[in-house]
C-alpha cells in the first residue's frame, strides 16, 4: 500500500467544528489501496470576513413594578427603546438618542443609570440603562420618529404603539434574549428599581 502525507497541524476534528480550521493531517482516505492523508491549510475554503461586533443601547423606563415597552411594527414582539450606537458615540448618549427617536421622551445621558453591557445576540451586545420614573408616561402621548424602509419601498415606524406593563407580563412579550438579559438584571444586586412605586 502506498501512503502520502502532507504536513500540517491544527484541529483534530475533520469537520472543523468549534470555529477552527479543519485539520486533515490526522485523517486518511483510501482509494484503491492508496492511503492519502492531507494536512495544513490544503483543501480549506476561505472564510468570509467577520461582521463587526456591534452594541445596541437601550433604556429601561420603569417606576419599579412596571416598564415601558414599544410594539415592534409588523411583529408579535414588544421591546424597550434601543438601537445600535454610532461609531464613536458613547453608549449613554446612544441610549438617550434612541429613547427620544423611538418614544419622544427626552433624558440627559448623565441621568441614566448604567446597568452594564450584556451578551445579547450573535455579533451584538446590549448596553442597558435605567431611567426611573415616579409617574410613568402616558403611552398614548408617545410617538416614534425612527423609521424602517420596506423592501418594496415606503417607510414604517419602528414602534407602532406603546404600553406600560407589569414586569411579569412584559417579559412574556419581548424576545427571548431580551427577556433573559432583563431577568438576570432584575435578579441581580444592582437593580435600581424597588418593587413598589
Amino acid at each position: 500500500m502506498l501512503c502520502w502525507t502532507a504536513p500540517g497541524r491544527g484541529n483534530p476534528d475533520p469537520l472543523g467544528r468549534q470555529g477552527h480550521e479543519p485539520d486533515l493531517h490526522r485523517h486518511s482516505a483510501h482509494f484503491h489501496g492508496v492511503c492519502v492523508t492531507l494536512g495544513g491549510q490544503f483543501g480549506t475554503m476561505p472564510r468570509k470576513p467577520a461582521r463587526p461586533h456591534r452594541t445596541s443601547c437601550g433604556v429601561v423606563v420603569s417606576d419599579g413594578p412596571r416598564v415601558l415597552l414599544g410594539h415592534a411594527t409588523r411583529s408579535v414582539l414588544w421591546d424597550i427603546p434601543k438601537g445600535v450606537a454610532s461609531s464613536g458615540e458613547a453608549f449613554a448618549e446612544a441610549a438617550a438618542r434612541e429613547l427620544q427617536e423611538e418614544t419622544g421622551l427626552i433624558v440627559a445621558p448623565a441621568a441614566l443609570a448604567d446597568l452594564g453591557v450584556h451578551a445579547y445576540l450573535r455579533g451584538k451586545d446590549l448596553a442597558v440603562f435605567a431611567w426611573r420614573q415616579e409617574v410613568m408616561p402616558d403611552p398614548a402621548t408617545l410617538r416614534c420618529t425612527s423609521f424602517m424602509r420596506l423592501p418594496g419601498g415606503g417607510w414604517i415606524p419602528e414602534f407602532d404603539r406603546f404600553a406600560v406593563l407589569p414586569w411579569e407580563e412584559a417579559l412574556g412579550q419581548v424576545g427571548k434574549n431580551l427577556a433573559r438579559v432583563l431577568g438576570e438584571l432584575r435578579a441581580g444586586p444592582g437593580w435600581p428599581f424597588s418593587a413598589a412605586v
